[in-house]
């Protein structure tokens, strides 16, 4: 059985192995133990809830039950942009056109903005190439999104913690999916196959 669970420092070997798989270009999983290493405490942190809502950033770990191996990683960070300026782009359309030479172009390009300031961001979706298949990554990918949906309070705009209490509530069960109690309200998610 495939679960999804909050990820913790005795992942390092298994989220460095994965960053490694993913190769140089996938920047939201570095090369480097200490990074991630930080990383995994800061998802611990932010399961248990004690730093600050706009702080956390949720690493979820896709593990096989049967043989105990991580083959996928995913997270969500509640606000990107508060500590370092966090840039993207944005698709602009422009056209420009000659009546008189009955020529007319269109074109998009794309522009530097800086304007997702604490919004949550939902990232580092990398699985293992022989879980491509079979729905393991449509499990992690949802299981992100899934960690947000019982906060129907937020608009998509609004950092996703800032809607939130202190710790996060129970989530509902969803078809072919559930959360599973341990030890914390939000602990892990399961698929059967």
């Amino acid at each position: 059985m495939l679960v999804v669970r909050p990820a913790g420092p005795s992942d390092l070997d298994s989220l460095l192995e994965l960053a490694i798989l993913s190769g140089p270009g996938f920047t939201s999983l570095p090369e480097d133990a200490d990074v991630l290493s930080e990383r995994l405490d800061i998802s611990r942190d932010s399961f248990t809830g004690t730093l600050p809502p706009q702080e956390r950033w949720y690493t979820l770990m896709l593990e096989d039950t049967a043989t105990g191996d991580v083959d996928g990683v995913g997270s969500v960070k509640a606000a990107v942009g508060l500590k370092r300026p966090f840039f993207s782009f944005r698709i602009v359309n422009h056209t420009q056109s000659s009546p008189s030479m009955n020529v007319r172009l269109d074109h998009q390009t794309l522009v530097l903005v800086n304007e997702c300031t604490g919004w949550t961001e939902v990232g580092s979706l990398f699985l293992k190439a022989d879980r491509r298949k079979g729905g393991a990554g449509r499990l992690l990918s949802q299981s992100r999104y899934m960690l947000i949906a019982p906060i129907p309070t937020c608009s998509p705009t609004m950092c996703w913690p800032s809607c939130a209490a202190s710790s996060p509530p129970t989530a509902p069960v969803r078809s072919g999916t559930m959360w599973r109690t341990n030890s914390s309200p939000w602990s892990s998610t399961t698929r059967t196959a």
